[in-house]
């Protein structure tokens, strides 16, 4: 063996190297294209699909929130989501402008009345409640048929209402819907947001992760 014979075979030997590592190369290019066309489509799917939904349940939308504003005191805020017929993940009533008083001072807030995870209907709100909203069991029998209807789990009528559409995992996909908003203050919302998927004037989509 001379060194004719050794530098061809170290040539063929790099050229084969070479070529294998061009492949890899390849390939991790490949994969890595391949996972960010997921990601693309996998987000505009996402974003159709929740502007889909919206756009096939707009009746039922609207025939819950009317019906949701006609149940709830004028002076309250009401967050509720529901598990099932006879269970919440969570309800909060909050009182709007309460002037509640504190170490002999006082302040004008909107503070908690009631705010419980996890409770049964039947057995977990105070009948002080009840009373005071002028609500009774057939009252959340009704309110889960309209979200059910609807294709959601919960509602608050803060401005935005905020629909409650599914869970993933800890977070949540939400409606955000611009009933009161005027056109200016919408405007800079619009402009200000990244989080916030308009896909009409007045009603985005919104993804919370849950994260603190």
């Amino acid at each position: 063996m001379g060194e004719g014979w050794f530098k061809k075979n170290f040539w063929q030997s790099g050229m084969f190297i070479t070529t294998i590592i061009i492949n890899r190369l390849k390939s991790i290019f490949q994969c890595k294209y391949l996972a960010v066309t997921i990601i693309v489509l996998s987000s505009s799917c996402k974003k159709g699909s929740e502007q889909r939904h919206y756009e096939s349940y707009k009746a039922e939308i609207e025939a819950l929130i009317t019906y949701f504003s006609k149940i709830v005191p004028q002076d309250k805020i009401i967050e509720i989501e529901f598990i099932d017929d006879n269970h919440l993940d969570r309800l909060q009533i909050t009182d709007i402008d309460t002037i509640w008083v504190k170490n002999d001072s006082f302040y004008l807030s909107s503070y908690p009345q009631f705010s419980e995870w996890d409770i049964y209907i039947s057995k977990d709100i105070p009948d002080s409640i009840l009373s005071e909203l002028n609500w009774n069991k057939q009252t959340f029998k009704t309110l889960k048929s309209k979200l059910d209807a609807a294709g959601c789990i919960s509602i608050n009528n803060e401005s935005p209402i905020i629909l409650g559409h599914k869970r993933n995992l800890l977070g949540m996909t939400s409606y955000y819907v611009y009933k009161k908003t005027d056109p200016n203050t919408l405007k800079q919302i619009k402009n200000a947001s990244t989080e916030l998927h308009f896909f009409c004037d007045s009603v985005a989509w919104y993804y919370d992760t849950g994260a603190l």
